[in-house]
């Protein structure tokens, strides 16, 4: 037994009489021995039965049986090991993400994935007896919009024989696609992306107002608030949420990408709140929560004082302000006898 390897902790061993199994015994180590007994010597027909043992194959061991004394003898028999490679292609228009891309060998259920384009390899097998074995190959189909998947299933033959020598080798590998024998040891499987399946898909995008008002009562809260969907800096949308809707609203029927097939990145905005402070949680694809917690009222401005104005209030005349007034009097009475006395004389020349 080559150094490093180790006997399996039992075996099974199968009496039979012809093709039919009769009896089966596990035999452990570290003695190995086994035995059938009280076993009928006759058929029913008074012919004498003639027994063989058989043991079920052990992973790497090779049995050698000898009829006589029915004693088996295992041998470690080095395996095989074949491993495949598979090819992932991407064809039509630019994909705005990344995809991963899935596939699957069976029996074994071995999975391998592959993120866009690009080559991957299998688990190495491991082959300890000679035999032709077979091997299923399938993408998983995948869900991503505007992917066509590749549907083929390939089919990888290795064919295993065991030499004189009791030594085995790989003598033959083929594959098959659907069915018909290919060229080449390498599935390509094929996928394409049409961006065009983009343009009509829509989201509904959900919007929770949350209030936190700590000790203080709710009636310091507006009875409405004005929630904005946005894309950047731009507004798209906007929704007034009242008690009446439990602070509930959702933005519906939205396109999820733009002309170009990139995913749209929606935000939502509230109009500020007087008294209370927001934060926001959540994302476009599992809806958004604002949560405002009250942090006092803001104080109102103080008012500026009114410019100076000339005052409309009626005061009473001092003393100096009497003798003016007196004196303008007299001066208009003046002017208006010169002004008669000079029509006076005018006339008398005419």
């Amino acid at each position: 037994m080559p150094t490093g390897v180790q006997p399996p902790q039992h075996i099974t061993v199968q009496l039979m009489q012809g093709n039919i199994v009769v009896r089966q015994i596990n035999v452990e180590g570290p003695h190995w021995t086994y035995s059938f007994e009280n076993l009928p010597k006759f058929d029913n027909e008074g012919n004498e039965i003639h027994y063989t043992i058989r043991e079920v194959p052990v992973s790497g061991w090779q049995t050698e049986t000898n009829p006589d004394n029915i004693n088996l003898h295992n041998v470690w028999v080095d395996p095989v090991i074949a491993r495949l490679e598979i090819e992932k292609q991407i064809t039509g228009d630019a994909a705005p993400n990344d995809e991963r891309f899935e596939f699957v060998m069976n029996p074994g259920g071995h999975v391998v994935t592959i993120t866009n384009n690009g080559r991957i390899s299998f688990p190495e097998l491991s082959f300890d007896r000679p035999g032709t074995f077979e091997f299923t190959i399938h993408e998983t189909r995948g869900s991503t919009l505007g992917w066509v998947y590749d549907n083929s299933e390939y089919k990888w033959f290795v064919k295993v024989e065991q030499g004189t020598d009791g030594l085995l080798s790989l003598t033959e590998q083929w594959l098959t696609k659907n069915g018909e024998r290919i060229d080449g040891l390498r599935p390509v499987f094929t996928n394409r992306f049409d961006a065009s399946a983009l343009l009509g898909e829509t989201i509904d995008i959900p919007v929770k107002k949350v209030w936190n008002h700590k000790e203080l009562t709710t009636d310091l809260q507006p009875h409405m608030i004005v929630v904005q969907l946005m894309t950047g800096d731009k507004e798209i949308s906007r929704r007034k949420v009242t008690a009446e809707s439990d602070w509930e609203t959702v933005f519906q029927n939205l396109p999820r990408y733009d002309s170009q097939g990139e995913v749209i990145d929606y935000q939502v905005k509230e109009l500020e709140v007087n008294g209370y402070a927001a934060k926001i949680r959540g994302s476009a694809q599992k809806g958004f929560t604002i949560q405002n917690t009250y942090v006092g009222m803001k104080e109102p401005p103080s008012q500026a004082p009114a410019p100076d104005r000339p005052s409309t209030t009626e005061r009473l005349p001092d003393v100096g302000d009497r003798l003016t007034l007196v004196a303008i009097a007299l001066g208009l009475v003046c002017l208006r006898i010169a002004y008669l006395l000079y029509k006076e004389t005018r006339s008398k020349k005419d």
